[in-house]
């Protein structure tokens, strides 16, 4: 592989925060009522975990972005030269120069992880057009929503979450490839990665199916299952009092009609949920034709004799079987509450 060929993986990280810079710059204040919630919410329940140690917001859970938040905040109170003494009052007076910071410390964390998965799906696949492709996630029309480039809410951690995991099934598959057992390091990284992006956001639990269907053998499959609710109670650790809270919050979601845990008890309308399960698809074409082609490949594979003994036990058709079926469980929850930003 040549060396001159890793500069090729700084283009599109940097056109990350570029892009990153011209919509913050075209968004204008946060405090605008468009870009408030709940970019205020993350800001002052980091300031006060700062302090206290106390997290009181926990519906997505969120619990990483506050945290991460408190160790930020902290650290820009104590090298800012304008700052007060107090550090919630300064983050209450300097409430955007803080979301600024925040905000530019997770554009930086996606273009490096961006950037990183290029270079180790290259060195893997011995491929360029992998390892570029791979780093146009964040560019996708409708697989990305642009919130997730510069607002300080789970988003753009999100966003960074799912690269991470992204990188470690390309190194997954690769050991399938080789027909070897999954490492138990990878395995557990595995998990700890999926129990962060649970823990940010719950609408990140479809893509916990991903590394179960592709991790052997069933040891390890087990052993990822501990990992992620180990993983899961230390990212959550702070809230762990609160737990009945977040609980109660889902319950609410699943078991009622209205957003937010509103409305009258109803799981399903089914009216309604057909309506909303057809509304993302037709809201989000180059999802849909992701998917659909992902369907196609995996039925026409089913169908020619000749190639499906071979193609069904082939890593690359497990992979896309898992990737179908975690995208099929993460339309089907946001049909519930249907919402573009959720899925």
């Amino acid at each position: 592989m040549k060396k001159r060929n890793y500069l090729l993986f700084i283009i599109l990280p940097l056109l990350l925060v570029i892009l990153s810079a011209i919509l913050i710059h075209s968004r204008g204040p946060v405090w605008l009522g468009a870009y408030q919630d709940p970019d205020y919410v993350y800001l002052l329940n980091s300031a006060t975990f700062a302090q206290t140690q106390e997290v009181f917001h926990t519906d997505h859970p969120g619990t990483p972005v506050q945290m991460l938040g408190a160790l930020s905040i902290k650290i820009i109170h104590a090298l800012s030269s304008q700052a007060q003494s107090d550090l919630k009052t300064d983050v209450v007076n300097r409430s955007e120069y803080y979301i600024h910071i925040l905000n530019l410390e997770f554009i930086l964390l996606n273009a490096l992880i961006l950037f990183l998965l290029g270079i180790i799906a290259y060195r893997i696949t011995k491929s360029l057009t992998a390892g570029l492709l791979l780093q146009m996630i964040p560019f996708l029309p409708g697989i990305v929503p642009l919130s997730s480039l510069y607002r300080f809410n789970p988003e753009p951690l999100l966003l960074f979450t799912a690269i991470l995991l992204v990188t470690l099934l390309v190194k997954t598959i690769q050991s399938n490839i080789q027909s070897k057992p999954t490492p138990f390091l990878l395995t557990l990284s595995l998990a700890i990665v999926a129990a962060l992006g649970v823990a940010i956001k719950i609408t990140f639990l479809p893509l916990v199916l991903l590394p179960i269907l592709i991790i052997k053998p069933i040891r390890n499959k087990i052993l990822y299952f501990i990992g992620l609710i180990g993983g899961f109670i230390l990212f959550t650790f702070p809230i762990i009092s609160k737990y009945g809270n977040f609980i109660q919050w889902i319950y609410r979601l699943a078991t009622r009609e209205g957003r937010y845990g509103t409305g009258k008890r109803e799981i399903i309308s089914w009216d309604s949920y057909s309506q909303n399960f057809l509304h993302s698809l037709s809201q989000n074409p180059f999802f849909t034709f992701l998917l659909l082609f992902s369907i196609a490949t995996l039925l026409i594979t089913l169908l020619i004799p000749s190639i499906r003994r071979h193609a069904t036990s082939n890593p690359y058709y497990k992979a896309i079987f898992a990737v179908v079926v975690s995208q099929i469980i993460g339309l089907l929850i946001v049909a519930k509450h249907t919402g573009q930003h959720y899925l």
